[in-house]
């Protein structure tokens, strides 16, 4: 018997420190029939359990070297962090390349220093949900982080996490996965889409800039936009618009106007294509037009050109630094020219609406200095007439005195034509008298009750915004007597609050189904008149029936060129 543990002990030497934590295998001494021990049969038993012990021995060998493996040569990062502190036990080789630290330096962190700051409550509340389940479901199995890499650079990062034993104590394995490129195209499409979206729904680029500011600012990280616009003389570059979070909007502004070449918008005008500025202290040249103090670091600047044309320029700040990303630049240069072709469109629009109105003022002077002074000499003529032939023919002065009042009819008719294409003077008080002598006039040709209410005196300082609320107030008119059959018209203008209401109510027959749809050329005319002023328009029953028709101006745009 001692001869064979000797054997066993020999045996665990030979396979190595691996079997000392093993039980010798339980040894059954069959009694010899003739009273000797069957050594060759203990021996063969033994034999086979050593075999057996050392396969495993091999077999946990073989799973931990795999298992190294894996986790050194996975191509992303992978780490192995304490569950307590987080502090970083093991790191792979990827982790060491992908961040820019080396191994020694990354166990001296935690995996919590290498979240943005924003992000680092998040990830906390991440690992504690895993160690509380030691591992979370498929649906909430990753946590999307923002990572610091040693140049300072951020990454976003998909993280899914485990509780493993290590080294006698429970650790997390994490394992991190690079998303930016597929979160920076993310970010992309969304901005792209909401741009596209704020431009279809707003009126006009004044009233869809915020929202576009917003979209590009809040999907791609950026903490400050700005749209700057050429002015009409392109003589200066003026800041339009502004976003920045609520908490900084109340600081003192930079300054409003730039000219050519000066400060960052100034440049893009000048040399008319994109700037990237890595570091805007390291070009002190441009801080001109600049909001400094803010710890804005990179600024992003494109022209909104429309052909050759700059017709703006969009201008967005972030505090941290960015290097040129060729795909951004590509997304930026798809916006502006979007904003570009629509800001042309509605300068188009604007063009042809200020040719169609200089010409009815042309045509409306014209009949004015022309056509009603020779009428009224036809006029004095026939009355000469009639006072000739009043002693000779008595029929014949009758006839004369006929046509004498005729023409003083046309006279009239043609006058209050004349100041239909003509109606509204510069001065600020234009539209209440000629909105008057309107109403006046439509009394007078249709013999209905049109009359014209405004218990409070309403200036109106922009004449552009004043002609076109005179028409479209003429279209609803023509619209109540024509369509609608009415015999009562009120128009009336007044301010509520921070508003300029202009509405025309009759008694007519009421809305047609073709009306609030914009069918028909007079009612598409005044919504794009409403559109080109920034106002809104709707169409409203009567009490008691009839129509109301509302357009509402923020008092705020009657200023706006």
């Amino acid at each position: 018997m001692k001869s064979i543990h000797g054997n066993v002990q020999r045996s665990r030497l030979l396979l190595g420190s691996e079997l000392s934590s093993l039980p010798l295998p339980a040894l059954t001494v069959r009694q010899p029939v003739d009273g000797e021990f069957d050594h060759e049969l203990e021996f063969r038993r033994m034999h086979e359990t050593l075999t057996r012990l050392r396969r495993e021995v091999e077999s946990l060998r073989e799973k931990e070297r795999q298992h190294r493996l894996l986790f050194e040569k996975s191509p992303n990062p992978r780490f192995v962090c304490d569950c307590r502190t987080l502090r970083l036990l093991a790191v792979n080789e990827a982790a060491s390349r992908h961040y820019g630290f080396t191994r020694g330096e990354l166990l001296g962190l935690t995996a919590n220093d290498l979240c943005a700051p924003s992000d680092r409550a998040g990830f906390l509340a991440y690992c504690h949900r895993v160690s509380l389940k030691g591992s979370l479901p498929v649906e909430a199995a990753s946590g999307q982080f923002r990572h610091f890499k040693k140049d300072g650079s951020l990454i976003h990062v998909e993280v899914t996490a485990a509780v493993i034993p290590y080294k006698g104590k429970d650790a997390f394995l994490v394992l991190a996965q690079d998303i930016t490129h597929r979160k920076q195209t993310e970010q992309r499409l969304l901005a792209h889409h909401a741009t596209t979206q704020a431009l279809a729904e707003s009126v006009t680029v004044a009233e869809a800039s915020p929202k576009i500011l917003r979209a590009i600012c809040e999907s791609l990280g950026c903490d400050r936009g700005e749209l700057w616009r050429v002015n009409q003389d392109s003589s200066a570059l003026r800041c339009a618009q502004v976003w920045a979070p609520a908490s900084e909007l109340e600081l003192p502004t930079h300054r409003r106007t730039l000219a050519r070449g000066e400060g960052i918008p100034g440049m893009v005008w000048l040399k008319n294509k994109p700037l990237w500025i890595k570091d805007i202290a390291q070009e002190p040249h441009l801080a001109r037009g600049t909001p400094v103090g803010r710890g804005l670091r990179t600024a992003l600047a494109f022209p909104i050109r429309l052909n050759d044309e700059v017709l703006g320029v969009i201008v967005v700040y972030t505090r941290e630094v960015r290097g040129i990303d060729k795909h951004l630049l590509r997304m930026f240069q798809d916006i502006t020219s979007q904003v570009g072709q629509v800001m042309g469109r509605r300068r188009v629009e604007r063009q042809l609406l200020e040719v169609s109105e200089r010409e009815q003022q042309r045509i409306g002077q014209d009949l004015h200095d022309g056509l009603c002074q020779q009428l009224a000499g036809v006029a004095y003529l026939a009355d000469n007439l009639q006072a000739r032939l009043a002693q000779k023919s008595p029929h014949d002065a009758a006839a004369a005195a006929r046509i004498h009042t005729l023409l003083k009819e046309t006279i009239v008719q043609a006058r209050q034509l004349a100041r239909g294409l003509n109606p509204v003077k510069l001065e600020s008080v234009g539209l209440m008298a000629a909105l008057q002598e309107l109403t006046s006039s439509i009394e007078s040709l249709f013999s209905i009750s049109c009359r014209f209410e405004c218990w409070h005196r309403v200036l109106l300082h922009n004449h552009e915004t004043a002609i076109h609320l005179y028409r479209i107030a003429q279209e609803a008119i023509h619209n109540a007597i024509t369509h609608g059959k009415a015999t009562q018209i009120v128009v009336s203008l007044a301010r509520k609050e921070d508003k300029l209401v202009l509405s025309v109510r009759d008694n007519g027959r009421g809305l047609s189904p073709s009306m609030p749809r914009g069918d028909g050329r007079g009612v598409e005319n005044m919504r794009y008149r409403a559109r080109t002023i920034g106002a809104q328009l709707q169409w409203d029953p009567r009490p008691g029936g009839g129509t109301v028709v509302s357009c509402t101006l923020l008092s705020q745009k009657e200023r706006q060129p």
